[in-house]
């Protein structure tokens, strides 16, 4: 004799739904910040300019380094206006240019130039004399959150630790890592480079919360190019000026 047939109740599928919920915060890749500023370490480079792998070298090295993540967030964002030398850089973007630029109209970076570093939104020359990367001297910011969920969804979560004027914007990038090109023109040509936390795509959205928490979800970016490892990198900035209130990062699952 057949079972009877019974519509769930409406308990039982508010718990399914729970448990649901429950499971998908659980499964959440979750990457913290401490109250202490942890700077991006921003490099503007190109496949087409000469100069730029040593520094380049000089950013992949930084994987092998205990503080990575807990103490700075490296991006290697590939510039674009390069590509007339003779080679196009297939990591390069308009868009990559245009926040260096926003760099120099900020005051954070004195031109526009390759093979440039840019920590914490100041200019950094110290790499060319081999110099470690500096702790930025500023009042610890707070606390940065970043969560993915199912390698496609983000939220960030901002605690500052004093009020702000200006707005806030959450930027959210996919760093490629263990890249390697093949040069076949222009200044690099017959190099092989190696390349790594390459900026294969971000996306940026204004926060909400004022005074605080700030919170802002969105949907990450499809990376531009495949690579065979992946991380994520978050930053909050204030109006226009492109320079990190804080940030955070860390590795990606499996996307």
């Amino acid at each position: 004799m057949p079972l009877p047939f019974r519509t769930p109740s409406a308990v039982a599928m508010f718990l399914v739904l729970v448990l649901a919920g429950a499971r998908l915060q659980a499964d959440a890749l979750v990457m913290r910040s401490g109250p202490a500023a942890v700077p991006l370490i921003e490099l503007y480079t190109s496949e087409g300019c000469s100069s730029c792998p040593p520094a380049e070298q000089r950013l992949g090295g930084l994987k092998r380094s205990p503080e990575l993540w807990r103490r700075f967030v490296p991006a290697a964002f590939h510039i674009d206006y390069w590509d007339h030398l003779g080679w196009s850089d297939r990591y390069g973007s308009p868009l990559h240019g245009l926040r260096q630029r926003a760099h120099v109209a900020a005051g954070g970076l004195s031109q526009v130039y390759t093979p440039a570093f840019v920590v914490h939104g100041q200019e950094w020359r110290g790499w060319f004399r081999d110099r470690e990367v500096p702790v930025p001297a500023v009042d610890p910011p707070g606390s940065l959150a970043l969560e993915i969920f199912d390698n496609a969804r983000a939220r960030v979560t901002f605690e500052p630790l004093r009020s702000r004027a200006a707005a806030l914007s959450a930027t959210v990038a996919v760093l490629g890592m263990n890249l390697v090109s093949a040069i076949e023109a222009g200044e690099n040509r017959g190099r092989r480079l190696d390349q790594d936390f390459v900026v294969l795509g971000t996306v940026q959205v204004p926060m909400q919360g004022e005074p605080g928490p700030y919170v802002a979800e969105l949907v990450l970016p499809a990376p531009a190019s495949p690579a065979a490892r992946y991380a994520y990198a978050a930053w909050v900035s204030a109006g226009a000026d492109p320079a990190p209130l804080q940030a955070v990062g860390g590795w990606a699952g499996g996307l």
